[in-house]
């Protein structure tokens, strides 16, 4: 099986992960999810096997529905030699935020975060499979629903339509709904720093990241929002993701995502 088989069927599975319905259209959740956030940088030799294991658990026939992968690349490693190009000082900001939340000293990568809540070596198969079952045990207190209409080309926008509702059972302040555009099969020739040298493939890289609207416990919302497509990125391998996460916590209680394919 040649180099490009192996891709075409890998974002095969990841599509069927992330959505059942090729209208792209998330089914609101009723059972468990877990979504992972890694930290990564192209810049940090020991990230591309947490990035290798990312793309393995997003292909996971047994995970499919159960988990939304994440790939959050920071910029403090662009300072060794070179710069990661999906790289954003937000991206270092929101792991800073998760660094506070569980009163850690120091930030590292790759670093995964598990529904907001716990954290481990994004490398570390063994305690990110561990998380994630622990993760999937928890009924979820709400829900998330999204659909994408997909542009009719690669010049295009995303939009997305939502539909939380969060039970009164959380113990929070009101829920901020995120959406993240993704983009999956990025590879990189990586000529500088400490994977001088490699070709890197990376996927559920993230693109954009925007909070749309907040919700308190005990009640239903419905929002949209949209995504300028670069004309650089693959269109049909863009995704999107929706999760409900408490802004003060950081916790994370629903999510669903979907693949953007083109019309």
């Amino acid at each position: 099986m040649n180099f490009s088989r192996i891709v075409s069927v890998a974002l095969a599975l990841m599509t069927v992960t992330l959505s059942n319905s090729s209208a792209g259209e998330g089914v609101a959740l009723s059972s468990p999810v877990a979504v992972l956030e890694l930290f990564t940088s192209q810049g940090c030799s020991s990230c591309p096997s947490a990035d290798k294991l990312l793309t393995a658990l997003g292909s996971d026939r047994t995970l499919r529905g159960k988990i939304v992968p994440l790939a959050f690349h920071v910029d403090y490693w662009n300072r060794l030699g070179w710069s990661d190009p999906f790289s954003s000082a937000d991206w270092s900001r929101r792991q800073n935020s998760y660094a506070q939340a569980f009163r850690a000293s120091q930030v590292y990568t790759p670093q995964i975060v598990v529904n907001g809540a716990t954290e481990a070596v994004g490398s570390d198969s063994a305690a990110i499979r561990r998380q994630i079952d622990a993760a999937l045990r928890v009924p979820p207190p709400a829900q998330v629903r999204l659909t994408v209409t997909k542009p009719a080309n690669a010049s295009g926008k995303v939009d997305v339509a939502l539909d939380a509702r969060a039970g009164s059972a959380i113990k929070s302040g009101r829920l901020n709904l995120m959406v993240a555009l993704f983009e999956n099969g990025v590879i990189t020739d990586v000529v500088k720093g400490e994977n001088s040298g490699r070709k890197l493939r990376n996927d559920f890289v993230v693109r954009k990241l925007t909070n749309v609207l907040s919700i308190a416990p005990g009640s239903s919302s419905k929002g949209s929002t949209s995504f300028n497509v670069d004309k650089a990125w693959m269109l049909d391998n863009l995704g999107v993701a929706a999760f409900l996460q408490d802004p003060k916590t950081l916790r994370i209680y629903a999510a669903s995502a979907v693949q953007v394919t083109a019309k």
